[in-house]
């Protein structure tokens, strides 16, 4: 029995798929051996990284070793237009390549941590690229022309690479391209400054719009209100009969009026002693001078007598800013 169970055990394991027979190898690896199997004999397969293309999960000496076994008498292409580092994917197929299309100051992302890929690269087995190889087990690899030329890469295009036109090779892309930034759509300092001008002309503006604007208040509310505010649609003198004043006729101390002219305001807010009256459609503020006399209500006629801007006093109507001053002591009509 236990003779049965080991041979049925050793069947099982030795009918499990090895790493390496191929299963799990980095999609990248196994697109580019696909196309290499499937083309011509003679035949250019290009690989255009597009964006920086980092190695999927997998059996990468496996994918490593599918590709070289591929190319035979088929010419691989990498070219590394598309981006300016090429991420570990696009490294690998730079190494495993037979021509390269790779313009200058391009980056070779590191190939940390593959050094079993590597010892299957036929390339990284010579002494002319030895050096490259050891270096991209430690780090990126900037190549530049003129600088030593660690590879003989540096080629026009695919077409001058591979010896025939584009459209004889089989093409794979790997990874996406990104766009390049669009500057024509990012403003210069001169139009910042513009915009901040006209916002900053846009708030004035509308500060003075409303500092200058009509105000509507309800002539009888009693609200004090600064001078120099509209009425939009405040009852008039004729709008509206001036009732009499109120309080007994006293006998007061006759007082010289301020200097200005005499003009008819109505009363807007209570004169106790200082309000608002309203002349000319625009609020003033009055003190009532009239101390034998009880202050007048909103909407008593009173006369008010001063400069336009400064301090206004407010009478009975008929008293002293009128000429022919007559008996303080009397109740005005």
């Amino acid at each position: 029995m236990v003779r049965v169970l080991l041979a049925l055990g050793a069947v099982v394991v030795l009918s499990a798929p090895s790493p390496s027979t191929g299963s799990g190898v980095p999609e990248e690896l196994r697109r580019t051996a696909q196309e290499l199997r499937e083309a011509k004999g003679g035949q250019a397969v290009r690989v255009a990284v597009e964006g920086q293309v980092e190695l999927s999960p997998g059996n990468v000496r496996e994918g490593v070793r599918q590709i070289v076994d591929a190319q035979k008498d088929r010419t691989l292409v990498v070219d590394l237009t598309g981006s300016p580092e090429s991420g570990q994917a696009g490294a690998l197929l730079a190494l495993l390549a037979n021509e390269r299309v790779v313009p200058s100051k391009r980056v070779l992302n590191s190939l940390q941590g593959h050094n079993e890929a590597l010892k299957v690269v036929p390339l990284c087995g010579v002494a002319a690229h030895k050096t490259l190889c050891e270096s991209l087990l430690k780090g990126d690899v900037k190549l530049e022309p003129g600088k030593g030329k660690p590879l003989a890469w540096f080629t026009r295009d695919a077409a001058s690479a591979s010896g025939k036109g584009v459209d004889g090779m089989r093409s794979v892309v790997l990874g996406k391209r990104r766009p390049p930034p669009d500057d024509s759509a990012r403003p210069d300092t001169a139009d910042i400054l513009l915009i901040a001008l006209t916002a900053l002309l846009g708030l004035v503006a509308l500060a003075v719009f409303k500092t200058r604007r009509p105000v509507a208040v309800p002539a009888t509310t009693g609200r004090p209100l600064p001078p120099g505010f509209l009425l939009s649609g405040a009852p008039t003198p004729a709008d509206r009969p001036s009732p009499a004043l109120t309080g007994r006729p006293r006998l007061a101390v006759v007082r010289r009026p301020s200097d200005g002219p005499v003009r008819t305001a109505v009363v807007r807010t209570c004169l106790r002693p200082q309000g608002y009256v309203e002349f000319d459609g625009w609020l003033h503020r009055a003190t009532w001078a009239e101390a034998s006399l009880s202050p007048p209500g909103p909407g008593a006629r009173v006369d008010v007598v001063g400069p336009e801007s400064g301090r206004l006093e407010a009478f009975a109507p008929g008293g002293p800013g009128h000429a022919g001053d007559r008996a303080r002591g009397s109740t005005p009509p």
